[in-house]
């Protein structure tokens, strides 16, 4: 076990963890809470290293004075004047392909006022790393001393044992993780009328509506290609909400010229960024081709070694469709008429729907005709990846991270 905030030796985690939970809940949005998010914010940017990655930029974006008023109006918009209080103790287990994640859990449960207790992998990346001494470097300021009795991040292997005493102390769990991840966690009880809060693998898809690829000029299409890098490129394609499956819609003949200007454009811009994900991802990017062929899911590919980006045209929807991806460039492509026509292979798996094309109205139609399929996000190009909301894969944060007093 490993204590990696607040900075201690003098006491042993389980002492630590007696203390922490023992400090009393603060007032949502609490002034101290407001003044520390912006330190943090302010830190980050003025921070050469650290402002140099994208996740950490916009963590610091997010954590603006402007951004935090704007989730202060929502929130009180939410309460409507009802009395909302912190739950309590709220534990956080983050994924470990993209570890910052959990930063933005923790910071929303403790504007809300809750104590937390955030559980990182062993593995850790250099950016959480490098927010980690800078938050130790914070805290440290006696002005935040309260903030610092009330959080908690430690690091341990896989020790079922630690995460039970963990859970015992907890109002709620907040899992971030594969599917595998969360069962096992959940096998681990919880006091009674503790909740949890499940973040589990998603799979996310682009529509891109030829024509409008077609109508674009040279300028609008380089535009679209670096934008359409952002959502797919930055996090090696990785994070659950980077489209994987592409979804072209119009007439075929349409579609066949739209790829033709979409897809060399693509290329040049990412040639232009150099990206090199070593030898490796190269491999593992055609053997995943093969596998979709093999697999009778694929009937033709459309790239050939290791080429990026990396086309597989999809012919049959299973399971293993969204199973078998890999990530690091690899795309997979089928055709619709119309927009309507994606609902029937859209699942509960399915996050983000990436847009180009489509107006607003267009958006907000499909979006009833949802129903009981998957979908809790729909975002223009550019903008899979940007700042966290506070209601993600379905979920309004600040409503499940406090609880409503009745007084009559």
């Amino acid at each position: 076990m490993e204590i990696l905030l607040p900075k201690e030796t003098e006491r042993d985690w389980q002492e630590l963890l007696g203390w922490v939970t023992r400090a009393k809940p603060m007032r949502p949005f609490a002034p101290l809470c407001l003044a520390f998010l912006q330190e943090v914010s302010n830190s980050i940017m003025s921070n050469k290293e650290l402002i140099s990655y994208i996740e950490a930029s916009a963590l610091a974006h997010w954590l603006c004075e402007r951004n935090l008023k704007k989730i202060y109006k929502y929130y009180e918009s939410k309460r409507q004047g009802k009395i909302w209080l912190p739950r309590g103790v709220v534990l956080h287990f983050p994924p470990s392909n993209v570890d910052s994640v959990c930063i933005y859990s923790w910071f929303l449960s403790l504007l809300v006022g809750n104590i937390n207790i955030i559980r990182l992998s062993q593995k850790r990346s250099t950016q959480i790393k490098l927010l980690l001494d800078m938050l130790n470097s914070i805290l440290e300021q006696e002005r935040f001393k309260a903030i610092r009795e009330r959080n908690m991040v430690i690091s341990y292997g896989h020790e079922e044992v630690i995460t039970k005493e963990l859970s015992q102390y907890c109002h709620v769990r907040v899992i971030w993780g594969g599917d595998e991840t969360i069962r096992q966690i959940r096998t681990i009880p919880l006091p009674p009328r503790a909740i949890e809060l499940v973040f589990a693998d998603r799979f996310s898809m682009a529509a891109l509506k030829a024509d409008a690829v077609l109508n674009a000029s040279e300028e609008e299409l380089e535009t679209l290609s670096k934008k359409f890098f952002t959502d797919a490129f930055v996090l090696n394609q990785k994070a659950c909400a980077s489209p994987r499956l592409i979804f072209w819609i119009g007439e075929q003949e349409d579609i066949n010229r739209a790829k033709s200007r979409f897809w060399p454009t693509l290329k040049k811009i990412v040639c232009q960024r150099e990206i090199d994900w070593g030898e490796g991802v190269g491999i593992e990017r055609m053997i995943t081709g093969y596998r979709y062929v093999v697999e009778g899911l694929a009937d033709k590919l459309s790239t050939a070694g290791t080429d990026l980006p990396y086309r597989v045209h999809i012919q049959k929807f299973e399971k293993k469709l969204r199973e078998l991806h890999s990530g690091g460039g690899v795309f997979l492509e089928t055709e619709k008429r119309n927009l309507i026509d994606v609902l029937e292979l859209i699942t509960f798996k399915d996050q983000t729907l990436v847009v180009y094309g489509f107006s607003r109205n267009e958006m907000k139609e499909f979006a009833w005709q949802l129903g009981g399929y998957g979908i809790d996000r729909m975002v223009g190009v550019g903008q899979a990846l940007n700042i966290f909301d506070v209601v993600w894969d379905g979920y309004d944060m600040l409503t499940y991270l406090t609880r409503e007093v009745t007084v009559i």
